[in-house]
C-alpha cells in the first residue's frame, strides 16, 4: 500500500514520539497546535486531537 497526497490535502496521522517514554514531551497534549518544517518551509501543520500514552518499539512496520 502506497501513500500520496497533493499540496491542501488533510490526513488523520499517527505519531511516534521518538523518546517516549523516557521523555514525557508533556507540551503534547490534545488541542496543541503544531507545524511540520523543512529546513526554513513550513510543509505542514495541524491540531492533536488525542494522545495516546502507549509506547511501541521503532522502526513502526507500515501497514499491509
Amino acid at each position: 500500500m502506497s501513500y500520496s497526497s497533493e499540496p491542501g490535502d488533510a490526513a488523520n496521522v499517527k505519531l511516534a514520539l521518538m523518546y517516549f517514554p523516557e521523555y514525557p514531551y508533556e507540551e503534547v497534549q490534545p488541542g496543541v497546535t503544531f507545524t511540520v518544517r523543512e529546513g526554513p518551509l513550513i510543509i505542514g501543520y495541524g491540531v492533536i486531537p488525542s494522545r495516546g500514552m502507549e509506547s511501541f518499539p521503532l522502526p513502526v512496520a507500515q501497514p499491509q
